[in-house]
């Protein structure tokens, strides 16, 4: 089996578990169901902050990170998926392959994000340190994801992705961001 069609694995993999997760908490979050003022407006700063990005040394980075924080913290599984998935429309001229991949990548983080975020919540809020730990995750739930998938794509190490991708230029971009 070639490399690109264990990466297109990977992502539906991914994908299930974002299935997963939504169908999993979908009864409790109807219950308390966002506004859709608030989710449309993530959407649309997900999709506005997606267009400009500054280019590492192997890679983007651009400024989505920021709402996709936000949308863990407030909104349910669902609309958070729905948040994660827009990512990839500023770009459609970048190829399967990325438009996929930083589509489910940036999902499954939003996803996973929102469900903790929905378990730490009591009497529906969130505390400081809940937020604090939902975004913690966030954070580092994205790299380690698409250092795997960009293993699984190339066949180089992850350890040698993480030395070669997450290089002090990224850092300092990802700590400016």
């Amino acid at each position: 089996m070639s490399r690109e069609t264990l990466s297109y694995i990977y992502f539906g993999v991914i994908a299930l578990a974002i299935v997963s997760i939504d169908a999993l908490t979908f009864e409790s979050a109807t219950k308390r169901p966002d506004q859709v003022v608030v989710v449309t407006f993530l959407i649309l700063a997900v999709i506005t902050l997606s267009l400009g990005d500054v280019r590492l040394d192997r890679g983007r980075l651009n400024l989505s990170g920021v709402v996709i924080g936000g949308a863990a913290v407030l909104l349910d599984p669902l609309d958070a998926t729905l948040v994660g998935l827009v990512i990839s429309i500023p770009r459609p001229s970048r190829g399967p392959w990325p438009i996929v991949g930083n589509a489910v990548m940036t999902a499954a983080t939003a996803t996973v994000g929102a469900a903790v975020a929905m378990q730490l919540r009591v009497d529906g809020n969130l505390s400081l340190g809940g937020r604090v730990l939902v975004l913690a995750m966030v954070l580092a739930t994205g790299p380690v994801a698409v250092a795997m998938g960009l293993s699984i794509r190339t066949g180089e190490s992850i350890a040698s992705i993480i030395r070669h991708n997450f290089s002090p230029s990224f850092y300092l971009a990802y700590a400016y961001f």
